[in-house]
């Protein structure tokens, strides 16, 4: 692991020590919803997006499409195990 990346991950860890009025929440301006990091709130508001507007994840081994990259490595793992080499 990089020291860039040790040092955000470090910087994410410690936010689960701070008390909630001390942390800079990142706040959905279509709802209620609320984050600590960046790149959650940006998860989120794929909730608010018409599928139009998704940029999609596909599957290169059959039909599905995910949201989320991490949604797509996680179906790839479980649904093409065995194509996958293992």
């Amino acid at each position: 692991m990089s020291f860039a990346k040790q040092k955000k991950e470090l910087k994410r860890h410690t936010l689960i020590h701070k008390n909630a009025s001390e942390i800079e929440w990142f706040k959905c301006h279509l709802c209620d919803y609320k984050a600590k990091q960046k790149g959650d709130l940006k998860s989120h508001t794929l909730i608010h997006k018409n599928p139009s507007e998704i940029e999609w994840f596909q599957c290169h081994l059959c039909d599905y499409k995910a949201k989320r990259k991490s949604e797509l490595k996680r179906h790839t793992l479980l649904i093409h195990k065995k194509n996958l080499g293992d």
